[in-house]
């Protein structure tokens, strides 16, 4: 995963090198294999709400054998947008399958 900062003033937790490193990915898929995941955490500070949508961009060799999920980690649900009030944090878990 990498991102890029655009003009909000977000704060950007656990990545390396505005990157984050999940842990491996066995293919072909077996039962016994760890999931493969990893977490950051996003902060807001600026004086304004922002909200904006995620979205996961998988280079096209892997497309076919690889799918990465994005979640919330409070709620466990899959996200599509984030919207973070003034001084707000979200963290965010990605697991690929």
């Amino acid at each position: 995963m990498n991102y890029t900062l655009t003009a909000f003033e977000l704060k950007f937790a656990r990545l390396i090198d505005k990157e984050l490193v999940l842990s491996p990915l066995a293919f072909p898929p077996t039962t016994s294999a760890a999931p493969c995941s990893g977490w950051f955490s996003i902060e807001n500070h600026s004086n304004e709400p922002v909200q904006f949508d995620v979205e996961v961009n998988i280079i096209e060799e892997l497309k076919n054998n690889l799918e990465i999920q994005v979640f919330s980690m409070s709620s466990n649900t899959p996200l599509k947008t984030v919207l973070l009030e003034t001084s707000d944090a979200k963290e965010i878990r990605l697991r690929g399958n």
